[in-house]
């Protein structure tokens, strides 16, 4: 539709599934986030070109607000890219300034008939932490960008593509790009202007500070470059427009053009030599059938560009990680089934055997691991006490202690786990994607008996500072919840058997992440992928006075915390007895009671929001963070009832502008007749 917008023809099919299959478009097809930008941003360029020729701005408003409403980040990026579509198109045309006026009213109205939805986002995102930047200036590998603009060339492996944007659109592509600057049918200002444009698209990806500012003015982890999308588009309508207007008659323009594509495929081809000849074959035929201008031959041309598509699409497909549907159905079976726990009460469970970060969201269940880009995960607290956490991700360590204090009550592991007890067992695959299902393994469902309610009554002594490091930590989160000393784990750094107790030997490196350790503790070896406080259970099997016999590849830092059972069946005597009984539990209301003895405070292991309105016997109650996280407050002797509701601010506000702005567009486009 855009293509033919510009000039109708049967070969606009040809040009725009050349976007469609795409190095980017291809790699990124299961971001299922972001396919609403890709489906609709040519949509929106369309829209530009309706007001800049037509004065007709209502499909570029309805496209526009359905962008940014699906995800304002694309939503950002779609709009920045517009502003620059709409100079670059009004500069080409006749000045009419009518048409910017237009272009800035149904832009702002369109964008803030979404704020029923989106101002609620920025209130939220404007209270985290979410900036990420790269050091560096230049993004300087420019023998790896063109590399990634030919048939074959395969980007770095994974996600993380840092320095190499998804260039590829069809070999042909490079070409008419190439004869379209070259063109004596097409206007030289236009060139000019061209130029300039895609200009900015190739300091965008060379310079960091240009690409953070396409990415919310922040460096995107994983998925670079994430506006080549749109300069994809601009690219492609500019070699459309080249090949319906073919001027190039010189055949030394052809020599030149063969020879420069020819040179470029040579010296930065990153792939094997049949690529390269495939690439060299290629651009002779095109450039064969572009010069004699023979419509027979064209349909030659609309072959071979669609099969070199469908083959790049193929290689890139193929030559990426994927995982097969049916292993995911499997795992998504297995989880399911073992989530059937006979349990009415409020309770958290937490898996050994993850498929992704956020298998909480992803199965229905109540976890303390997970990864949002848009929610505050405090890694500092995480990291302190034991588990892991990075990039707003984070990690479970299983742990008596941190287990009993947020509630875990049901615990999924194929391992031993002391001090639980077992209440299912089912099996579960012992390989991953194609290999699904060959072989399978038991797997066990333990209970937590120590699970402590969503809330519970804690000594004052919580609101002091939390000042320490990895499970030393749960010793003082303990300490100051009790009220007085008695560690639970008693922490060595040598290797010297001190206690007769169980430990746990904790493997921290602040450094790798991700790392395959080999750690070997006498003669059993643990091969694992491991995170920083990651912990191994061991039983202790050694009498006192004993050295253990430690294999550490990596030369991670190791220490050992000794588990005092006594001194924590105690400590968990103190807080049982005073916790909150859910009788409601919903999405966003929690209702509950609790009888206050001697302790004063309420402990609710929930991460703090200023979100949450919480009342003590129908009257709304202030509350505080306690251990930098969570959240307390202060109540009085007697029985109490609770109620927390989360609520989420700017939702009113935002409804009331998206009312007025949409009431706005409606009477300004009816006023000046723009359908």
């Amino acid at each position: 539709l855009y293509l033919n917008y510009q000039k109708r023809s049967k070969y606009s099919l040809v040009f725009s599934t050349s976007y469609a299959l795409s190095f980017y478009i291809i790699y990124n097809y299961y971001q299922v986030m972001w396919l609403d930008s890709y489906f609709l941003a040519p949509l929106l360029l369309l829209g530009i070109d309706k007001i800049i020729n037509e004065k007709k701005p209502l499909l570029y408003s309805i496209i526009l607000f359905i962008i940014i409403l699906t995800n304002y980040y694309m939503g950002y990026m779609c709009a920045l890219f517009g502003v620059l579509y709409f100079v670059y198109k009004y500069l080409n045309g006749k000045k009419d300034k009518d048409t910017i006026k237009i272009f800035i009213i149904i832009s702002v109205l369109s964008g803030l008939m979404t704020m029923f939805i989106h101002l609620p986002n920025l209130l939220q995102i404007m209270t985290l932490n979410r900036e990420h930047f790269r050091n560096d200036i230049f993004n300087f590998k420019p023998l790896t960008v063109i590399s990634s603009m030919f048939l074959g060339s395969i980007l770095e492996k994974g996600t993380f593509n840092e320095t190499s944007p998804f260039l590829y659109i069809g070999v042909f592509n490079i070409i008419l790009l190439l004869f379209y600057f070259i063109n004596k049918k097409i206007d030289r200002k236009e060139k000019i202007l061209s130029g300039l444009f895609i200009l900015v698209y190739i300091l965008s990806i060379l310079l960091v500070p240009l690409n953070n500012f396409w990415h919310a003015l922040s460096s995107p982890i994983g998925f670079n470059f994430r506006y080549a999308f749109l300069f994809n588009i601009f690219i492609i309508s500019l070699s459309y427009k080249a090949y319906l207007n073919n001027a190039v008659d010189k055949k030394w323009y052809y020599v030149i053009c063969l020879l420069l594509v020819f040179l470029l495929n040579i010296v930065v081809h990153k792939i094997n030599i049949i690529y390269l000849y495939i690439n060299i074959v290629l651009i002779i035929f095109y450039l064969l059938i572009i010069y004699s201008n023979n419509e027979d031959l064209k349909m030659i041309f609309i072959l071979l560009a669609v099969t070199e598509l469908a083959f790049n699409g193929y290689v890139v497909v193929h030559n990426n990680d994927a995982t097969f549907k049916y292993y995911v159905d499997g795992i998504y079976k297995e989880k399911k089934e073992s989530l059937n726990v006979d349990d009415n009460s409020f309770y958290r469970f937490e898996f050994n055997k993850k498929m992704a970060f956020n298998d909480a969201l992803q199965y229905g269940y109540y976890g303390v691991t997970g990864w949002l880009s848009s929610v505050d995960i405090n890694e500092d607290f995480y990291n302190k006490i034991g588990y892991y956490a990075s990039n707003n991700t984070a990690y479970h360590n299983d742990s008596i202690v941190m287990d009993t204090l947020l509630g875990i009550k049901y615990y999924e592991t194929t391992q031993n786990i002391p001090y639980y007890d077992i209440v299912n067992k089912h099996s579960v695959s012992i390989f991953s994607n194609q290999y699904y299902g060959i072989s399978y393994q038991d797997s066990y469902i333990y209970k937590n008996p120590y699970a402590l309610s969503l809330g519970y009554m804690v000594n004052d002594r919580v609101k002091e500072p939390f000042i320490c490091d990895g499970y030393e930590c749960q010793n003082i989160m303990l300490n100051h919840m009790i009220g007085y000393d008695n560690d639970v784990y008693d922490i060595e750094t040598d290797f010297v058997i001190k206690s007769t107790n169980d430990y746990y030997a904790i493997l921290k490196d602040d450094v790798l992440l991700n790392i395959l350790y080999e750690v070997c503790l006498d003669d059993e070896c643990h091969n694992i992928i491991a995170t920083s406080n990651r912990g191994i259970f061991v039983k202790n099997k050694h009498q006192i006075g004993d050295e253990i016999k430690i294999k550490n590849e990596n030369e991670c830092y190791i220490y050992l915390a000794y588990i005092n059972y006594d001194s924590f069946i105690n400590n968990y005597n103190e807080l049982k007895d005073n916790q909150l009984e859910i009788e409601i539990f919903k999405e966003k209301y929690i209702k509950g009671k609790i009888n206050v003895n001697k302790n004063k405070v309420l402990f609710l292991s929930m991460p703090y929001n200023e979100n949450f309105i919480i009342k003590v016997d129908g009257k709304k109650t202030d509350y505080y963070k306690v251990f930098d996280y969570f959240i307390g407050l202060d109540l009085d002797s007697g029985e109490h009832t609770i109620e927390i509701e989360y609520k989420i601010k700017g939702v009113i506000p935002g409804a009331c502008v998206s009312s007025i702005s949409f009431i706005s567009l409606l009477f300004y486009i009816k006023k000046k007749k723009y359908y």
